[in-house]
């Protein structure tokens, strides 16, 4: 496929999103006005929300390159526009470190001062760290993903037999990299939000959480990408299958390492564990919760199980839809009790930022991934025999 007839692909998702940016935006511009702490509360969430997004779909990108299975053909290209939307989540990044103030106790020298537990974290916890190992993430996620779009391009223009043992190279140490980076971002920008909680599993809950938001992302926009040429022809059962069966694997590993979790800090019944679930199961945050342990497991695992249901494409679209929205339940979940002890003072501008900041990603994904033909043309798997290997 030409570059010029790939263009259009999303143009009516593009107009969609461009115009729920701007209402989002409005709202958004309002609420700063007038209650700058909660804009900057909303804001994070948002935030939150699309950097799992973009992140996981660098983690999904490094992991396809690392076991080379013929799925990853299909959605390469879907997730390689999603990773050159980091300078982006990087840019976004600075109005959380302008809202420092409001979002976070550990900035603040008086409360500091007040709590014994964070003069012991006062080390780590302290808004030079913060700012100086975000510069760290995003130049590791940045030169990964730089790397990995440039071979690629690069891959379309000339036949270079070691370009694939070149990924597997980069792919590999990449994910460690990669692990460890989220991980501690994980840490810093949600869950210093409660300083005095911690949790060593908490990085690897929203490793698979945004893994399992860029799958369904990605799912999402390929059963709108699949009759786009050559793209149609690699799509067949199998390579659905391949897709579902990822999609269920993310599901069971958000839901063992989230039970986990809870199940450990219940029973351990520590003083300074407790009490960040305690928030969350009262003021109407259990319902949430429950929500998500019906929703966000049970629904999906039961559609799932079926092989012919994540054989369909359009059935694993209106699935993928319905995660996204429990992706948002769940960050909700953990960032919302630290701001509001009810979950019914839910503010509108929660769903502003939302909007402007989706929206905003998905204009741009869509022009991204409007650049470059929806497959690699010269990735030796187009031309390989069908094979058992689905990776």
């Amino acid at each position: 496929m030409s570059e010029s007839g790939n263009k259009d692909i999303l143009a009516g998702g593009r107009r969609v999103a461009l115009v729920v940016g701007v209402a989002g935006l409005a709202i958004c511009a309002w609420s700063a006005l007038t209650d700058t702490a909660t804009f900057f509360q909303a804001y994070l969430l948002a935030f939150a929300y699309v950097a799992a997004v973009t992140l996981g779909s660098l983690s999904i990108l490094l992991i396809q390159h690392t076991v080379t299975g013929r799925w990853g053909l299909a959605i390469r290209r879907h997730l390689e526009a999603a990773t050159r939307l980091l300078p982006l989540i990087a840019v976004l990044f600075i109005p959380v470190v302008l809202g420092l103030h409001h979002l976070y106790g550990w900035a603040d020298p008086a409360v500091v001062a007040g709590s014994a537990v964070l003069q012991r974290k006062v080390a780590y916890l302290n808004v030079p760290g913060f700012i100086g190992r975000a510069v760290l993430y995003f130049a590791v996620w940045l030169t990964l993903a730089y790397i990995l779009n440039r071979w690629s391009r690069r891959q379309d223009t000339i036949t270079d037999v070691n370009l694939p043992i070149r990924f597997r190279q980069l792919a590999a140490p990449g994910l460690v990299a990669y692990a460890l980076t989220v991980t501690f971002a994980s840490f810093d920008w949600l869950m210093s939000l409660e300083p005095e909680w911690y949790s060593t599993m908490f990085g690897v809950q929203f490793f698979a959480g945004g893994a399992l938001a860029a799958m369904s992302v990605t799912i999402l926009v390929l059963s709108r990408t699949a009759k786009q040429g050559p793209l149609a022809a690699i799509l067949k059962p199998e390579t659905i299958g391949d897709l579902g069966n990822l999609t269920l694997a993310f599901t069971l590993f958000w839901t063992y390492v989230t039970f986990s979790q809870f199940l450990i800090i219940w029973s351990g019944n520590l003083p300074e564990e407790v009490p960040w679930y305690w928030d969350r199961v009262n003021g109407g945050w259990q319902y949430v919760g429950i929500s998500l342990g019906l929703l966000q497991f049970i629904v999906p695992f039961l559609c799932l199980l079926p092989r012919s249901n994540r054989r369909d494409l359009r059935r694993l679209a209106r699935l993928a839809a319905f995660i996204l929205v429990m992706r948002f339940a769940d960050l909700l979940w953990i960032v919302g009790p630290t701001f509001s002890p009810g979950l019914f003072r839910f503010p509108l501008v929660n769903v502003g930022a939302m909007a402007m900041l989706g929206g905003l990603w998905f204009w741009l994904y869509a022009g991204q991934l409007g650049r470059l033909p929806l497959l690699p043309l010269k990735d030796a798997r187009l031309t390989a025999k069908e094979d058992s290997r689905h990776g």
